[in-house]
C-alpha cells in the first residue's frame, strides 16, 4: 500500500481522538500506521529530502489542518484532544474531509489555507511538477518542485 497523503488521514486521524482524551503525537502515528496496515518499510520511508520520515510528516500535516480548522486544540508539546468542534463534525457521519470542505466551513482555515504573494509561487511551481500537489504537504510541494 502507498502511504496515504494528509487529506485522506484527516478523518481517521480525528476518530483516534474521539474518546475526549489527551492522544500524543507518537501514538497517532502508531495507530494510525497501523490501520493504513503499513510495513516497517513504509513507516520508516524517509521525505525525499532525507529529513525525517515521510509518513509522520504526513500525520502531522493532517494534524496541524485539524488544529487550524478548530478541530483539534493543542494540550501541550505533541498532544491533541477533540474539541467540541470536532465532536460535532464526526457526529454528522462524514465520509471523508477536505481542504475544501474544512475552508468552506470554518473561516480560520480557509485563511490559514489562503497563500500568501511568495507562497503562492512556491506552490504554483510545485503544481506544475505534480499533479498530486494539491494532497502533499507545502513542504512536500516544495521538495518535488525543486
Amino acid at each position: 500500500m502507498a502511504i496515504p497523503h494528509y487529506p485522506t488521514l484527516m478523518l481517521p486521524l480525528l476518530k483516534k481522538v474521539a474518546d475526549g482524551q489527551p492522544h500524543t503525537f507518537g501514538e497517532l502515528v502508531r495507530r494510525l500506521a497501523d490501520e493504513f496496515a503499513l510495513t516497517e518499510e513504509e513507516r520508516n520511508q524517509l521525505k525525499p529530502s532525507g529529513r525525517g520520515l515521510l509518513f509522520n510528516n504526513r500525520v502531522g500535516w493532517a494534524r496541524t489542518s485539524l488544529v487550524k480548522a478548530g478541530l483539534l486544540e493543542p494540550e501541550g508539546r505533541g498532544v491533541v484532544r477533540i474539541t467540541p468542534r470536532g465532536q460535532a463534525l464526526l457526529e454528522e457521519g462524514q465520509a471523508e474531509l477536505t481542504d475544501d470542505m474544512l475552508a468552506e466551513r470554518f473561516p480560520e482555515y480557509a485563511e490559514w489555507r489562503r497563500p500568501s504573494r511568495g507562497r503562492r509561487s512556491l506552490n504554483e511551481t510545485a503544481e506544475r511538477a505534480s499533479d498530486v500537489a494539491d494532497e502533499l504537504p507545502p513542504e512536500e510541494q516544495l521538495e518535488a518542485s525543486y
